[in-house]
């Protein structure tokens, strides 16, 4: 099936927000292990969600339909141990951009954001990953807009922007040394 928790079909007048919502679990069968969207032009926003534990074949967390168009924006969001070809899969003439989010322990083939065709372009602004997954992969086009930090150098890769950050690897998390 398409979208383990739900799918969005929208046309060009549409305005969806998706916000406040946790996707914890959710299981698809074919593509978009929590959200399945196929929009035709719409202004799709999703902020502050939690994409957590999703799976699917593609879009572990998120599959775009190949006869999208329009542009993608996530906003504020996080996700952590979802499985798939692409934790967001993009397919078709569709912008996504993300902002904000952060990115940790996704697995599968592809990058972050596997993106299936040209015209498809993921863009990245002031996000934090920590993944051995780069940004992107595919046919589709990349582009950091600055201000990313990344935990391995391979990332960021040939997107990094003038601004994007490699974190140390010999800093380790906060602890009580004494």
């Amino acid at each position: 099936g398409r979208g383990g928790a739900f799918g969005i079909r929208a046309g060009a007048a549409a305005r969806v927000v998706i916000a406040d919502t946790a996707f914890e679990d959710n299981r698809a069968t074919d593509v978009g292990g929590a959200v399945f969207l196929a929009i035709d032009g719409a202004a799709l926003t999703m902020e502050r969600l939690l994409f957590a534990r999703n799976s699917a074949n593609s879009g572990g967390a998120v599959d775009v339909n190949c006869f999208s168009t329009g542009t993608i924006a996530i906003d504020t969001s996080t996700f952590a141990d979802n499985a798939g070809t692409g934790t967001i899969f993009v397919c078709g003439n569709t912008t996504m951009r993300l902002s904000f989010c952060s990115f940790r322990g996704n697995t599968g083939g592809g990058g972050l954001v596997h993106l299936d065709t040209t015209p498809g372009r993921a863009e990245w602004r002031a996000n934090a990953i920590d993944s051995t997954l780069d940004l992107c992969s595919g046919s589709g086009t990349g582009a950091s807009l600055d201000g990313n930090i990344a935990t391995r150098d391979g990332t960021i890769g040939p997107l990094g922007g003038a601004n994007d950050r490699l974190l140390d690897p010999l800093l380790a998390a906060l602890a009580d040394n004494g």
